[in-house]
C-alpha cells in the first residue's frame, strides 16, 4: 500500500476551514482518489499522465488488448482507506504477487534452470514444460522448444535468459499528482 500524506499547504488550509464533518470530507477525498486511480488505470496511464509501455504481442491475452487488464483483478483490487485526518492509504487489497512487479517493474531470471520457458501457444500456456514433454517429442532450435506429434511441428516455448517487465505505475508514488490535488480542492470548495 502507498500512503498519500496530504501535506500540501493549500489543501491543509482548506480542510482546516471546515468546522464540521472533517471525517466525511476525508472519506470523500479517499473515494475520489480511488476513482481517479481506476479511471487512469482504464486509460492505461500512470497518475502523473504518462502512458504505460504497450505490452508485447506475445504476452497479449485473448480476453483483452489492454495493458494490465486480463481478468480485471488488479484494477478491482485498488482501494483507498483513511488513516488519519491528513493521510490516505491507496493501494492494492489482497495478495496479488504481480501488483508490485507492475507498479515498479522487474527483471525475472531463472532460479535453477538455464532459461525461462515462456509459453507461446494456448496448450503450452496451461501445461508445464515437463508435462509437454510427456505429450510430445521435443527439440530446441533458435531458443524455441518445438513439439512434434506425428507429422505436425508446433512451437511451444520461447527460451529466455531473462524477462524485463517495465514499470507501469498505477498508484501515485512520487508525491501527490497535480490532477489529484485539483480534484481534492474541487471537493473541498463544494463543501465550504
Amino acid at each position: 500500500m502507498i500512503q498519500i500524506k496530504i501535506d500540501d499547504n493549500e489543501i491543509k488550509n482548506r480542510i482546516n476551514q471546515i468546522k464540521n464533518n472533517k471525517k466525511l470530507i476525508i472519506n470523500k477525498i479517499a473515494s475520489i482518489l480511488e476513482a481517479e486511480t481506476i479511471r487512469l488505470f482504464n486509460l492505461q496511464q500512470d497518475p502523473y499522465g504518462q502512458k504505460w509501455k504497450p505490452i508485447k504481442i506475445n504476452t497479449k491475452r485473448k480476453n483483452s488488448s489492454k495493458v494490465l487488464i486480463d481478468t480485471g483483478t488488479l484494477r478491482s483490487s485498488i482501494k483507498a482507506n483513511v488513516i488519519s485526518e491528513n493521510t490516505i492509504r491507496l493501494g492494492v487489497v489482497g495478495d496479488l504477487i504481480y501488483a508490485r512487479v507492475h507498479q515498479f517493474g522487474s527483471v525475472i531470471t531463472p532460479k535453477t534452470a538455464k532459461a525461462l520457458t515462456i509459453p507461446i501457444n494456448k496448450e503450452s500456456r496451461y501445461l508445464s514444460a515437463s508435462e509437454i514433454r510427456s505429450r510430445y517429442k521435443t527439440f530446441i532450435r533458435k531458443n524455441i522448444i518445438f513439439g512434434v506429434k506425428g507429422r505436425t511441428i508446433i512451437p511451444l516455448y520461447l527460451l529466455l535468459k531473462k524477462v524485463e517487465i517495465p514499470r507501469r505505475a498505477y498508484l501515485p508514488d512520487k508525491g501527490l499528482p497535480q490532477k489529484y490535488k485539483e480534484l481534492i480542492l474541487k471537493v473541498i470548495e463544494k463543501i465550504i
